[in-house]
């Protein structure tokens, strides 16, 4: 009676644990590099928001930071394509509008950001834009204090994760996360645009 050889089998097994091992560690890599936000998508958002040409609109937005629960939320009323009224949590950052000044009891243009046209749309894509070259770029992201809001600075370091959604008929963004890798530094907005018909 001959021996016969030892099975083999369990070295296939190992060898198929580890290939799936490494599938399941690449691919949600890959997925997360797939949907990555890209100036061409910036850019197309862009061409569909100057075909709409709306200029008078309302912005209502939440922009969720870090670990933080309560949102800031904004309200931002755009007429002809410039912000003349910003409002966070509740709080007046520009009047231009004397109607909404004196409703509020301040005197029209009191309150002034320093560049009030950061929070329309295309000031809004302006900040997008940037965050995501710095992440395709690699360049970690940290927020400084006592910058407007939203504003991020770079430095050197590993890949940010940065995802938006943009309106499929107008183009504004509608959703957009960005998250510093490796900390738990993170911005979630939520932006919601309401056209308005302003009265001669």
């Amino acid at each position: 009676m001959t021996a016969q050889p030892p099975s083999r089998t369990w070295l296939v097994y190992f060898v198929l644990l580890v290939v799936l091992g490494g599938v399941a560690i690449l691919a949600p890599v890959l997925y997360n590099r797939s949907i990555q936000l890209t100036p061409a998508q910036i850019a197309a958002a862009r061409q569909k928001w100057a075909a709409a040409g709306v200029r008078d609109y309302d912005l209502d937005y939440r922009v969720r930071r870090d670990r933080d629960p309560r949102p800031d939320v904004y309200h931002v009323a755009v007429r002809d394509g410039r912000a003349v009224r910003v409002m966070c949590n509740g709080h007046p950052m520009l009047l231009d509008d004397p109607a909404a000044g004196l409703a509020l009891g301040a005197t029209a243009g009191l309150f002034r950001d320093e560049d009030p046209d950061r929070q329309t749309v295309e000031g809004i894509l302006d900040h997008f834009e940037r965050v995501a070259t710095r992440a395709a770029a690699g360049t970690r992201g940290r927020h400084l204090s006592g910058e407007p809001p939203a504003v991020i600075r770079t430095e050197a370091g590993g890949r940010d994760y940065c995802v938006a959604r943009f309106d499929a008929t107008l183009g504004y963004p509608i959703h957009f996360v960005h998250r510093v890798s490796g900390t738990s530094q993170r911005q979630e907005w939520t932006i919601k645009l309401t056209p308005t018909e302003v009265r001669p």
